[in-house]
This record gives structure tokens, C-alpha cells and sequence, in this order.
């Protein structure tokens, strides 16, 4: 028995109807992305309570939030290691302005 035989007709009239009129619902006063102000849209196989308790629309615009509200560490400038050439470079200038 396939999973689409398993429910009856008159079930599956009933689950559309709800899904629709709890999106209705939603729609009237729908969630808002606190990053981009955009309305949190329900996705096709997304419960609409399961998008009431979203705060973001997607995983960019919470990443986007969340480091602007942290301060980011400064970088420590490393010395720079000079390769064997540039050091012989250097100590030779450095001989030839001693004398």
C-alpha cells in the first residue's frame, strides 16, 4: 500500500483546507526578519508554527546580524622573517655604510 493510498480523501480536503487557512492567518500578521525587514515566507513542505518561532528568513541574514553586533579582534601585526637573500642584502648595505 502506497503512502498515498493510506489516507482517505476526505482527510487530505481537511489538511489542505487547514494548511490554508492557517496560512491565511499567518499572512494577516506574518513574522519579520530582524536583519533584513523582509517577511519570513513559509516554505512549501513548512509548518506555519515552525516559521512563527523563526527570527531571521534565512542563515545569511543571522550570520549578518550577529557580527555586526560583535566587535571583531584586532589582528597582531607578526614580524617579518626577511628570506636569506634580503638578510645578506641588508647585512652588506649595512658593511658598506660603516665604512
Amino acid at each position: 500500500m502506497k503512502v498515498s493510498e493510506r489516507y482517505s480523501a476526505g482527510g487530505k480536503a481537511t489538511a489542505i483546507k487547514l494548511k490554508n487557512e492557517s496560512l491565511e492567518k499567518y499572512y494577516n500578521d506574518p513574522k519579520v526578519c530582524k536583519n533584513c525587514g523582509n517577511v519570513i515566507v513559509v516554505k512549501e513542505n513548512e509548518k506555519v508554527s515552525s516559521v512563527r518561532k523563526k527570527i531571521f528568513c534565512d542563515r545569511s541574514c543571522s550570520t549578518q546580524y550577529h557580527n555586526r553586533i560583535k566587535p571583531k579582534r584586532e589582528k597582531k601585526l607578526k614580524k617579518l622573517n626577511p628570506s636569506p637573500k634580503i638578510r645578506m642584502t641588508i647585512y652588506m648595505l649595512n658593511l658598506q655604510s660603516k665604512s
